[in-house]
């Protein structure tokens, strides 16, 4: 009876740790979610492939990307700040929904610096601005007398309210001292589809959206609105060599994760990352899409999030930029 008893014991045991077993493997052990807080086509939408790609190759299971659009980026990366903190659910983190929102949005259902872990910047991208090639301007300078002779006239499209083009519309509105109507859109897709159609005059994306669109003359850049020209267009000047130094931000692209997730998570995922985009091939891959690789450290990024939140919290605060 007694040995009866000891093998019903021993078997409880070992079905019991074979399930603590199982409970403890290696992450990932089902497939991850990205959730890209804008529409398929743009470059969050672009550089979280890239990221899911190399994830699912390196570490063996799914990486998944969904599109949670909608709320100038705030409905995604809520969704994601309050998903359970055990890496299956990952922000594609960008400018808006993660830097500017909380100055932006006084009743923002989530708090970026409380809510995240930072993962990785991937990478760095800069802005152009752009126009519908029918539009007689071909220079930020006729652009601007195109303006002042239409006051009120012409209408610029912003694929994000509260992103880095929208802020720089409205320093360049302030700057300049022109006039034209700011028409949001949920993304970069629809944006760019009017302007090319002519729905609507100008517009500022990011450079790997629109250079398809530019080599194609389907739209025409006007100017880089950033601190360096880009090698994918070197004869096209910054803002700030046609008089404006101020209208410059570059959007950054990275990961975050629910606050809480596992340092041993957070770590697996930025290792992985930083050491594929570090690689020539794909420093050249992201090159060729208009980005620049920075690839940093998780404490590097939560420094680099601190202090562009403060920059811009005082930027939208002096602009009095608000969103409803």
């Amino acid at each position: 009876m007694k040995l009866v008893a000891g093998l019903l014991v021993a078997g409880v045991v070992l079905l019991f740790g074979q399930g603590g077993a199982h409970a403890a493997d290696p992450y990932p052990a089902r497939p991850v979610k990205i959730v890209v807080t804008y529409p398929a086509g743009g470059t969050s939408d672009l550089i979280a492939r890239l990221c899911a790609q190399i994830l699912t190759d390196k570490l063996g299971k799914s990486f998944v990307v969904e599109n949670r659009a909608g709320g100038g980026g705030n409905i995604g990366a809520d969704y994601v700040a309050k998903s359970p903190p055990d890496g299956y659910t990952l922000l594609e983190g960008t400018f808006g929904p993660v830097t500017t929102a909380t100055a932006l949005s006084p009743n923002l259902p989530y708090a970026p610096a409380k809510d995240f872990a930072p993962i990785i910047v991937v990478a760095d991208v800069a802005n152009i601005v752009i126009v519908n090639p029918g539009l007689p301007a071909k220079s930020i300078p006729e652009l601007i007398a195109l303006s002042t002779a239409r006051p009120g006239k012409l209408n610029m499209a912003i694929a994000s309210l509260g992103g880095t083009p929208h802020l720089l519309a409205e320093m360049w509105k302030q700057k300049a001292g022109i006039d034209f109507a700011i028409i949001p859109y949920k993304g970069t897709s629809p944006a760019l589809t009017d302007l090319i159609s002519g729905q609507v005059d100008i517009d500022i994306e990011a450079l790997p959206a629109v250079l398809p669109f530019v080599k194609s003359g389907k739209v025409r850049a006007l100017a880089v609105a950033g601190n360096a020209r880009v090698s994918q267009m070197p004869d096209l000047p910054t803002m700030a060599e046609v008089g404006y130094p101020d209208v410059a931000i570059s959007a950054w692209h990275g990961l975050l994760a629910p606050a809480g997730t596992p340092k041993e998570i957070v770590q697996l995922i930025n290792r992985t990352l930083a050491t594929e985009f570090r690689t020539p091939a794909m420093r050249e891959k992201l090159r060729e899409l208009g980005a620049d690789v920075v690839a940093n450290t998780p404490e590097e990024m939560e420094a680099f999030l601190r202090a562009e939140t403060a920059r811009w919290a005082e930027l939208i605060a002096r602009v009095k930029i608000k969103i409803d």
